[in-house]
Protein backbone atom coordinates (compact mmCIF):
# COMPACT_ATOMS: atom_id res chain seq x y z
CA UNK A 1 0.00 0.00 0.00
CA UNK A 2 1.44 3.35 -1.08
CA UNK A 3 1.99 5.95 1.62
CA UNK A 4 -0.30 8.97 1.50
CA UNK A 5 0.87 12.55 1.21
CA UNK A 6 2.67 13.87 4.28
CA UNK A 7 0.54 16.17 6.37
CA UNK A 8 1.70 19.72 6.82
CA UNK A 9 1.90 21.11 10.33
CA UNK A 10 -0.33 24.09 11.11
CA UNK A 11 1.73 27.18 11.86
CA UNK A 12 1.29 29.18 15.03
CA UNK A 13 0.00 32.12 12.97
CA UNK A 14 -2.80 30.04 11.41
CA UNK A 15 -3.67 28.55 14.81
CA UNK A 16 -4.09 32.02 16.33
CA UNK A 17 -6.21 33.05 13.34
CA UNK A 18 -8.55 30.09 13.90
CA UNK A 19 -8.87 30.83 17.64
CA UNK A 20 -9.70 34.51 16.95
CA UNK A 21 -12.32 33.45 14.41
CA UNK A 22 -13.82 31.01 16.90
CA UNK A 23 -14.04 33.68 19.63
CA UNK A 24 -15.61 36.23 17.18
CA UNK A 25 -19.39 35.60 16.90
CA UNK A 26 -19.42 37.34 13.53
CA UNK A 27 -17.06 34.79 11.94
CA UNK A 28 -17.22 31.10 11.13
CA UNK A 29 -13.89 29.47 12.08
CA UNK A 30 -14.52 26.55 9.71
CA UNK A 31 -14.87 28.93 6.78
CA UNK A 32 -11.68 30.61 7.89
CA UNK A 33 -10.02 27.18 7.98
CA UNK A 34 -11.07 26.57 4.36
CA UNK A 35 -9.66 29.97 3.44
CA UNK A 36 -6.21 29.44 4.98
CA UNK A 37 -6.01 25.80 3.79
CA UNK A 38 -6.48 23.95 7.11
CA UNK A 39 -8.46 20.75 7.19
CA UNK A 40 -11.75 21.14 9.05
CA UNK A 41 -11.11 18.17 11.37
CA UNK A 42 -7.74 19.69 12.23
CA UNK A 43 -9.42 23.02 12.95
CA UNK A 44 -11.92 21.31 15.26
CA UNK A 45 -9.04 19.61 17.11
CA UNK A 46 -7.23 22.93 17.57
CA UNK A 47 -10.36 24.54 18.98
CA UNK A 48 -11.07 21.53 21.22
CA UNK A 49 -7.54 21.64 22.68
CA UNK A 50 -7.93 25.38 23.25
CA UNK A 51 -11.20 24.88 25.15
CA UNK A 52 -9.88 22.01 27.31
CA UNK A 53 -6.34 23.21 27.97
CA UNK A 54 -6.41 26.91 27.20
CA UNK A 55 -3.45 26.29 24.91
CA UNK A 56 -2.76 27.70 21.46
CA UNK A 57 0.75 26.52 20.68
CA UNK A 58 1.20 22.89 19.72
CA UNK A 59 2.53 20.55 22.39
CA UNK A 60 6.11 19.35 21.90
CA UNK A 61 6.38 15.97 20.24
CA UNK A 62 8.59 13.00 21.15
CA UNK A 63 10.29 12.68 24.55
CA UNK A 64 11.75 9.72 26.46
CA UNK A 65 10.05 6.38 26.26
CA UNK A 66 8.66 4.84 29.40
CA UNK A 67 11.35 2.80 31.16
CA UNK A 68 10.70 0.35 33.95
CA UNK A 69 14.29 0.52 35.20
CA UNK A 70 14.89 4.13 36.20
CA UNK A 71 17.80 5.90 37.83
CA UNK A 72 16.65 4.93 41.33
CA UNK A 73 16.64 1.24 40.48
CA UNK A 74 20.05 1.49 38.74
CA UNK A 75 21.51 3.12 41.82
CA UNK A 76 20.07 0.32 43.95
CA UNK A 77 21.60 -2.29 41.63
CA UNK A 78 24.99 -0.58 41.94
CA UNK A 79 24.77 -0.60 45.73
CA UNK A 80 23.81 -4.29 45.75
CA UNK A 81 26.77 -5.27 43.54
CA UNK A 82 29.18 -3.19 45.62
CA UNK A 83 28.06 -5.17 48.66
CA UNK A 84 28.16 -8.59 46.98
CA UNK A 85 29.53 -8.85 43.40
CA UNK A 86 28.90 -12.62 43.11
CA UNK A 87 25.10 -12.42 43.21
CA UNK A 88 23.15 -14.11 40.44
CA UNK A 89 20.55 -12.25 38.38
CA UNK A 90 17.85 -13.99 40.40
CA UNK A 91 19.49 -12.81 43.63
CA UNK A 92 19.69 -9.23 42.34
CA UNK A 93 16.02 -9.38 41.35
CA UNK A 94 15.03 -10.65 44.81
CA UNK A 95 16.93 -7.87 46.62
CA UNK A 96 15.45 -5.23 44.29
CA UNK A 97 11.95 -6.41 45.21
CA UNK A 98 12.82 -6.25 48.92
CA UNK A 99 14.40 -2.80 48.81
CA UNK A 100 12.05 -1.22 46.26
CA UNK A 101 8.67 -2.91 46.83
CA UNK A 102 6.78 -0.15 44.96
CA UNK A 103 8.61 -0.80 41.71
CA UNK A 104 7.11 -3.16 39.09
CA UNK A 105 8.34 -6.72 39.06
CA UNK A 106 10.48 -7.83 36.13
CA UNK A 107 12.14 -10.97 34.84
CA UNK A 108 15.72 -11.63 35.93
CA UNK A 109 16.94 -11.52 32.32
CA UNK A 110 15.87 -7.88 32.20
CA UNK A 111 18.47 -7.07 34.82
CA UNK A 112 21.09 -8.78 32.68
CA UNK A 113 20.38 -6.32 29.88
CA UNK A 114 20.39 -3.43 32.35
CA UNK A 115 23.81 -4.50 33.67
CA UNK A 116 25.16 -4.60 30.11
CA UNK A 117 23.92 -1.04 29.63
CA UNK A 118 25.63 -0.03 32.91
CA UNK A 119 28.92 -1.55 31.58
CA UNK A 120 28.94 -4.35 34.17
CA UNK A 121 30.57 -7.53 32.86
CA UNK A 122 30.91 -11.06 34.25
CA UNK A 123 34.53 -11.76 35.21
CA UNK A 124 36.75 -13.84 37.45
CA UNK A 125 36.47 -12.91 41.14
CA UNK A 126 39.66 -12.23 43.04
CA UNK A 127 40.05 -12.80 46.76
CA UNK A 128 40.57 -9.76 48.96
CA UNK A 129 41.35 -10.47 52.65
CA UNK A 130 38.91 -8.78 54.98
CA UNK A 131 41.83 -7.52 57.11
CA UNK A 132 43.49 -5.81 54.16
CA UNK A 133 41.75 -2.48 54.70
CA UNK A 134 41.41 -2.45 58.47
CA UNK A 135 42.03 1.00 60.02
CA UNK A 136 45.19 -0.21 61.80
CA UNK A 137 46.57 -1.74 58.59
CA UNK A 138 45.91 1.47 56.67
CA UNK A 139 47.64 3.45 59.42
CA UNK A 140 50.65 1.11 59.27
CA UNK A 141 50.91 1.82 55.52
CA UNK A 142 50.88 5.56 56.24
CA UNK A 143 53.63 5.14 58.83
CA UNK A 144 55.66 3.05 56.38
CA UNK A 145 55.20 5.65 53.63
CA UNK A 146 56.39 8.44 55.95
CA UNK A 147 59.48 6.40 56.87
CA UNK A 148 60.13 5.40 53.26
CA UNK A 149 59.95 8.93 51.87
CA UNK A 150 61.80 10.43 54.82
CA UNK A 151 64.62 7.97 55.55
CA UNK A 152 64.72 4.95 53.22
CA UNK A 153 64.82 7.02 50.03
CA UNK A 154 68.22 8.38 51.11
CA UNK A 155 69.73 4.88 51.31
CA UNK A 156 70.29 1.99 48.99
CA UNK A 157 67.01 -0.01 49.06
CA UNK A 158 66.99 -3.77 48.47
CA UNK A 159 63.69 -5.65 48.29
CA UNK A 160 63.62 -9.36 49.15
CA UNK A 161 61.03 -12.10 48.61
CA UNK A 162 60.76 -15.70 47.46
CA UNK A 163 58.58 -17.79 45.15
CA UNK A 164 58.11 -21.46 44.29
CA UNK A 165 57.85 -23.39 41.03
CA UNK A 166 58.01 -26.98 39.78
CA UNK A 167 58.14 -29.03 36.59
CA UNK A 168 54.49 -28.35 35.79
CA UNK A 169 54.85 -24.57 36.03
CA UNK A 170 53.24 -23.22 32.87
CA UNK A 171 50.60 -20.85 31.59
CA UNK A 172 47.11 -21.84 32.64
CA UNK A 173 45.44 -20.63 29.43
CA UNK A 174 45.97 -21.76 25.84
CA UNK A 175 44.29 -21.86 22.45
CA UNK A 176 42.20 -24.53 20.79
CA UNK A 177 39.38 -24.79 18.27
CA UNK A 178 35.95 -23.81 19.47
CA UNK A 179 34.35 -26.74 21.29
CA UNK A 180 37.71 -28.45 21.96
CA UNK A 181 39.75 -28.34 25.14
CA UNK A 182 43.32 -27.09 25.19
CA UNK A 183 45.75 -29.72 26.45
CA UNK A 184 49.48 -29.53 27.08
CA UNK A 185 51.88 -32.43 27.53
CA UNK A 186 53.49 -32.70 30.98
CA UNK A 187 55.87 -35.09 32.68
CA UNK A 188 54.45 -37.92 34.76
CA UNK A 189 54.98 -36.24 38.14
CA UNK A 190 55.50 -32.61 39.06
CA UNK A 191 58.04 -33.51 41.75
CA UNK A 192 59.00 -31.34 44.70
CA UNK A 193 58.74 -27.59 44.57
CA UNK A 194 61.79 -25.42 44.08
CA UNK A 195 62.10 -22.08 45.89
CA UNK A 196 63.91 -19.00 44.60
CA UNK A 197 64.84 -16.12 46.92
CA UNK A 198 65.46 -12.84 45.10
CA UNK A 199 67.03 -9.57 46.24
CA UNK A 200 66.28 -6.71 43.84
CA UNK A 201 67.36 -3.07 43.79
CA UNK A 202 66.31 -0.21 41.53
CA UNK A 203 69.98 0.80 41.18
CA UNK A 204 71.78 -2.55 40.72
CA UNK A 205 68.96 -4.73 39.43
CA UNK A 206 69.30 -8.32 40.67
CA UNK A 207 71.52 -8.08 43.76
CA UNK A 208 71.49 -11.75 44.77
CA UNK A 209 69.47 -14.92 44.30
CA UNK A 210 69.42 -18.39 45.78
CA UNK A 211 67.57 -21.63 44.95
CA UNK A 212 66.80 -24.66 47.09
CA UNK A 213 64.38 -27.60 47.23
CA UNK A 214 61.24 -27.19 49.32
CA UNK A 215 60.01 -24.12 51.13
CA UNK A 216 61.91 -21.30 52.80
CA UNK A 217 62.43 -21.51 56.56
CA UNK A 218 64.04 -19.09 59.00
CA UNK A 219 67.53 -20.60 58.75
CA UNK A 220 67.59 -20.47 54.96
CA UNK A 221 66.36 -16.90 54.97
CA UNK A 222 69.01 -15.91 57.51
CA UNK A 223 71.73 -17.43 55.33
CA UNK A 224 70.39 -15.54 52.33
CA UNK A 225 70.47 -12.23 54.24
CA UNK A 226 74.09 -12.83 55.23
CA UNK A 227 75.07 -13.59 51.63
CA UNK A 228 73.14 -10.57 50.36
CA UNK A 229 74.84 -8.32 52.93
CA UNK A 230 78.24 -9.26 51.50
CA UNK A 231 77.14 -8.10 48.03
CA UNK A 232 76.19 -4.61 49.25
CA UNK A 233 78.92 -4.15 51.85
CA UNK A 234 80.12 -0.58 52.30
CA UNK A 235 76.80 1.07 51.38
CA UNK A 236 74.08 2.51 53.59
CA UNK A 237 71.45 -0.09 52.77
CA UNK A 238 68.03 -1.15 54.01
CA UNK A 239 66.60 -4.62 53.35
CA UNK A 240 62.80 -4.58 52.93
CA UNK A 241 60.70 -7.77 52.99
CA UNK A 242 57.25 -8.93 54.05
CA UNK A 243 56.19 -10.40 57.37
CA UNK A 244 56.14 -14.09 56.42
CA UNK A 245 56.85 -16.45 59.35
CA UNK A 246 60.25 -17.37 57.88
CA UNK A 247 61.26 -13.68 57.81
CA UNK A 248 60.53 -12.88 61.44
CA UNK A 249 63.40 -12.69 63.86
CA UNK A 250 66.07 -12.14 61.18
CA UNK A 251 69.14 -10.18 62.33
CA UNK A 252 72.36 -8.79 60.81
CA UNK A 253 74.81 -8.27 63.65
CA UNK A 254 77.93 -8.14 61.46
CA UNK A 255 76.76 -5.35 59.11
CA UNK A 256 76.07 -2.16 61.02
CA UNK A 257 75.47 -0.10 57.87
CA UNK A 258 72.56 -2.37 56.86
CA UNK A 259 69.14 -2.10 58.50
CA UNK A 260 66.10 -4.35 58.20
CA UNK A 261 62.50 -3.24 57.66
CA UNK A 262 59.32 -5.29 57.30
CA UNK A 263 56.50 -4.23 55.01
CA UNK A 264 53.05 -3.40 56.42
CA UNK A 265 50.62 -6.36 56.50
CA UNK A 266 48.76 -7.20 53.28
CA UNK A 267 50.95 -4.87 51.18
CA UNK A 268 52.62 -6.96 48.44
CA UNK A 269 52.19 -4.06 46.00
CA UNK A 270 54.92 -2.21 47.94
CA UNK A 271 57.52 -4.88 47.11
CA UNK A 272 59.02 -4.73 43.62
CA UNK A 273 60.19 -8.34 43.92
CA UNK A 274 56.59 -9.32 43.14
CA UNK A 275 57.07 -7.79 39.68
CA UNK A 276 60.44 -9.49 39.31
CA UNK A 277 58.89 -12.85 40.21
CA UNK A 278 56.18 -12.37 37.58
CA UNK A 279 58.77 -11.58 34.89
CA UNK A 280 61.00 -14.48 35.90
CA UNK A 281 58.17 -17.00 36.08
CA UNK A 282 56.87 -15.92 32.68
CA UNK A 283 60.28 -16.62 31.18
CA UNK A 284 60.60 -19.98 33.00
CA UNK A 285 57.10 -21.00 31.89
CA UNK A 286 57.96 -20.20 28.29
CA UNK A 287 61.11 -22.31 28.59
CA UNK A 288 59.99 -25.48 30.38
CA UNK A 289 56.39 -25.79 29.18
CA UNK A 290 57.37 -26.88 25.65
CA UNK A 291 56.53 -30.55 24.96
CA UNK A 292 60.11 -31.53 24.15
CA UNK A 293 61.35 -30.06 27.45
CA UNK A 294 58.64 -31.90 29.40
CA UNK A 295 59.66 -35.16 27.72
CA UNK A 296 63.30 -34.50 28.56
CA UNK A 297 62.46 -33.88 32.23
CA UNK A 298 60.78 -37.30 32.32
CA UNK A 299 63.72 -39.11 30.68
CA UNK A 300 64.33 -42.01 33.05
CA UNK A 301 66.92 -43.55 30.73
CA UNK A 302 69.20 -40.53 31.00
CA UNK A 303 68.73 -40.43 34.77
CA UNK A 304 69.80 -44.08 35.04
CA UNK A 305 72.81 -43.52 32.80
CA UNK A 306 73.96 -40.67 35.02
CA UNK A 307 73.19 -42.79 38.10
CA UNK A 308 70.95 -40.23 39.76
CA UNK A 309 67.35 -40.33 40.83
CA UNK A 310 64.69 -38.90 38.53
CA UNK A 311 63.84 -36.22 41.12
CA UNK A 312 67.45 -35.01 41.17
CA UNK A 313 67.51 -35.10 37.37
CA UNK A 314 64.45 -32.86 37.20
CA UNK A 315 65.81 -30.58 39.90
CA UNK A 316 68.99 -30.04 37.90
CA UNK A 317 67.00 -29.14 34.80
CA UNK A 318 64.79 -26.75 36.77
CA UNK A 319 67.79 -24.98 38.29
CA UNK A 320 69.38 -24.69 34.85
CA UNK A 321 66.16 -23.27 33.39
CA UNK A 322 65.90 -20.67 36.16
CA UNK A 323 69.56 -19.67 35.80
CA UNK A 324 69.14 -19.24 32.06
CA UNK A 325 66.37 -16.69 32.56
CA UNK A 326 67.81 -14.68 35.46
CA UNK A 327 68.87 -12.00 32.98
CA UNK A 328 65.16 -11.24 32.55
CA UNK A 329 65.45 -9.08 35.70
CA UNK A 330 67.28 -6.02 34.35
CA UNK A 331 68.17 -2.69 35.95
CA UNK A 332 65.82 -0.88 33.56
CA UNK A 333 62.88 -3.04 34.59
CA UNK A 334 63.70 -2.74 38.29
CA UNK A 335 63.83 1.03 37.98
CA UNK A 336 60.41 1.05 36.28
CA UNK A 337 58.95 -1.27 38.94
CA UNK A 338 60.36 0.98 41.67
CA UNK A 339 58.71 4.07 40.17
CA UNK A 340 55.42 2.21 39.79
CA UNK A 341 55.57 0.96 43.39
CA UNK A 342 55.79 4.53 44.69
CA UNK A 343 52.38 5.31 43.16
CA UNK A 344 50.83 3.02 45.83
CA UNK A 345 52.33 4.93 48.74
CA UNK A 346 49.51 6.70 50.63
Amino acid sequence: MAAGPRRQRVSLENTECLIRAFNDPAQDYLSVADTIGVNRSTARGIVRRHLHEGQIAERPRGGPNHRKVGDEMKQCIEEILNENPVLTLRGINRLIQERLPDKPRMHSRTFGKVLNGMLYTFKLVRRCPAERNRPDVIQSRRDYAAWFLGEAIQRQIVFIDECGFNVWTARSQGRALRGDRAYRQVSGQKGRNMSIILAVSSTFGLVHHSMHTGGTNRDRFQVFLDECAQNVAGNETVFIYDGAPAHRGAVLSSAEEISLRMLPPYSPFLNIVENAISALKAAIKNGISRPEIQLEMNNRVMARQERIRLGEYRKRDLVAAAERHMDTITIRKCNAWFRHMQTYLP
